[in-house]
C-alpha cells in the first residue's frame, strides 16, 4: 500500500474516500510503518486530510503504537517551537449554512449524481 500512486490517491479523495484502514488482524508479520515508504505514504494521507484505522488485536498493537507515539512526540516538539497548522483552506471548504448542506446532499442523491442510479 505505501507505494500507491499519489495521483490515484487524489482521484480516490475526489471520489469521496476519507481514509485508509489497515486490516492487520490476521496478518502474521506486521509491516514496519517507520520505513521511508510508509513515511511518504502517511505524509500523502495527511495532505489529503484522511484518517487512518488500524484493525488489529490489542496484544499486537505495541509496534504501531510506538511509531504513533514517536509521531505525537514530534508534533509536540513542533508545537512547542511555535509551529501552528494553517486551517484556512480547509475552513473555506466547510458549508456556510444548513441550506448549503442540504443542497450538497441533494446533489449526492439525485439520480446519476456521483455514481447513483
Amino acid at each position: 500500500m505505501p507505494t500507491i500512486d499519489p495521483y490515484v490517491m487524489r482521484m480516490m479523495k475526489d471520489d469521496g474516500v476519507v481514509g485508509v484502514r489497515f486490516q492487520w488482524r490476521n496478518v502474521k508479520n506486521l509491516p514496519d510503518i517507520s520505513t521511508p515508504e510508509y513515511t511518504k505514504f502517511f505524509r500523502r494521507v495527511r495532505d489529503l486530510d484522511w484518517h487512518v484505522h488500524i484493525n488489529q488485536t490489542a496484544d499486537r498493537l505495541s509496534a504501531p503504537i510506538a511509531t504513533l507515539q514517536a509521531a505525537v512526540t514530534e508534533l509536540h516538539r513542533r508545537l512547542a517551537a511555535g509551529w501552528r497548522p494553517d486551517w484556512s483552506a480547509r475552513m473555506e471548504r466547510l458549508p456556510h449554512d444548513w441550506g448549503e448542506v442540504a443542497a450538497r446532499i441533494v446533489t449526492l442523491i439525485e439520480p446519476g449524481a456521483a455514481g447513483c442510479v
